[in-house]
């Protein structure tokens, strides 16, 4: 019983000196974070200082004696750097742009230099203030390329980010490159944002992706073709109305293509469509049951009308849908009397939901 006692009052002692050891250390963090807090207001100054004279530097073609150092930074130091650099942009001179950038580019690269081999959250930040200043070199776009092999979704995120904002259609590209061949992949939407929010020419780049489109895999085609939604470009429209008309894509990508010709009207896929509505395929038929409601016409009234007895619900309510779209009630009494009850509860369903939305 004794020694018991013993035992329990030794591990009350190892408690408590693990308490004092945690507030001790709790104590010393709250220091350093506190003189961090209070220095940094000085360490930008100076930071924005160095900036600005490497700046004036450069514009009177003067060679600064002082280097960067860089190599003796710590990871903290990079906030102290984006601040004072933040600064220096909104009150730098028209003139002195072309100079604040080059340094900017210059100093960019030597912290990649130091600091890629760090964690996750280093090179992410990096990544994030490469896009977020627009510093550009191959040098750095290396940097861009290499971290899309991360394994950490963040970064390369992160990464497709900052290629947007640098605008750069060679480096996106080859990017989608790197990405198509990787085995694991991203989600399609954020390809899609980064195509979508891509700050270049966009002209260039719907181009270039038209003429690599049949390179890549289908997910990298899935993003591609949500981009050009709206887009009714007759280069755009053309090289999908081919890819559709060829059936040679994965499903998918057809349910894709289908789906972009409901966001922009081309005459010539209307057709197309109108054999796609007719399909046994039911993913097909029911998809292109909601395209063809912009393209009104004899056509395609007939072909939603001799869906409307079709064993899948889904291809019943979509056809339903377009009918109560393009026709009135009146033009619709043949299926609203039919001996069909299929057709007809469909049909009513459907006209009830449109005039719900109308009011």
């Amino acid at each position: 019983m004794h020694t018991v006692s013993e035992q329990y009052l030794t591990i009350l002692y190892l408690f408590i000196y693990f308490c004092i050891c945690i507030c001790i250390y709790n104590a010393y963090e709250t220091f350093i974070l506190y003189r961090d807090k209070k220095k940094k207001p000085q360490r930008v100054e100076k930071e924005k200082l160095r900036i600005e004279n490497a700046v004036r530097d450069m514009a009177g073609k003067k060679k600064s004696g002082k280097k960067n150092r860089t190599a003796r930074f710590r990871p903290k130091r990079l906030l102290i750097f984006h601040e004072a650099l933040l600064q220096v942009e909104q009150c730098c001179r028209e003139e002195d742009r072309p100079f604040l950038n080059r340094f900017a580019i210059e100093s960019m690269e030597e912290y990649i230099e130091v600091f890629q081999r760090k964690g996750v959250l280093i090179k992410n930040y990096l990544v994030c203030l490469v896009g977020y200043h627009q510093t550009y070199s191959e040098k750095i776009g290396a940097f861009l390329i290499k971290c899309l092999n991360e394994p950490s979704v963040a970064i390369r995120m992160e990464v497709l980010r900052s290629i947007a904002k640098l605008g750069n259609t060679g480096l996106l590209m080859q990017a989608l490159d790197v990405m198509d061949r990787r085995e694991a992949r991203m989600n399609d939407k954020m390809i899609t944002d980064t195509l979508t929010d891509f700050n270049g020419d966009h002209d260039r780049l719907i181009q270039e992706l038209l003429d690599k489109i049949d390179q890549y895999s289908d997910y990298i085609k899935l993003a591609v073709i949500t981009y050009f939604y709206g887009n009714d470009h007759q280069a755009v429209c053309g090289r999908l109305l081919s890819m559709l008309e060829s059936e040679k894509e994965d499903k998918e990508v057809n349910l894709r293509i289908i789906k972009y010709f409901g966001t922009v009207y081309n005459a010539r896929a209307q057709s197309v469509l109108i054999r796609f509505a007719l399909s046994e395929t039911w993913e097909y038929a029911a998809v292109t049951a909601r395209t063809l409601r912009n393209y009104p016409s004899q056509e395609t009234v007939a072909a939603a009308k001799s869906r409307l007895n079709d064993s899948n619900w889904y291809i019943r309510f979509n056809n339903a849908e377009t009918l109560a779209f393009l026709c009135s009630r009146k033009n619709l009494e043949d299926v609203l009397n039919s001996q069909d009850r299929y057709a007809r509860e469909i049909m009513r369903y459907a006209l009830k939901k449109q005039e719900e939305v109308v009011k």
